[in-house]
């Protein structure tokens, strides 16, 4: 019996979890944080750079940006990986 249950679980738990993580969150994650981000962020940095006159130009701007993006969806993905794993105690 417990070769059987770890076989079925390993087998229809790896592929759920594929199938699950793979089409769901990373939908998810490009789609909706994505465009969050895009949007949330532009316009916090843009509120924080205007009328900077210190030299910075708009491609260090983007960098931290895509910096602040980077890091943001890691910690959200990490967070998400946590959240479920907990739930179905894996």
């Amino acid at each position: 019996m417990d070769g059987w249950m770890d076989g079925w679980m390993d087998g229809w738990m790896d592929g759920w979890m594929d199938g699950w993580m793979d089409g769901w969150m990373d939908g998810w994650m490009d789609g909706w944080m994505d465009g969050w981000m895009d949007g949330w962020m532009d316009g916090w940095m843009d509120g924080k750079t205007d009328g900077r006159t210190d030299g910075h130009t708009d491609r260090q701007t983007d960098s931290q940006i895509d910096r602040i993006h980077e890091q943001l969806l890691i910690d959200i993905w990490k967070k998400s990986i946590q959240i479920f794993q907990r739930k179905y105690r894996i």
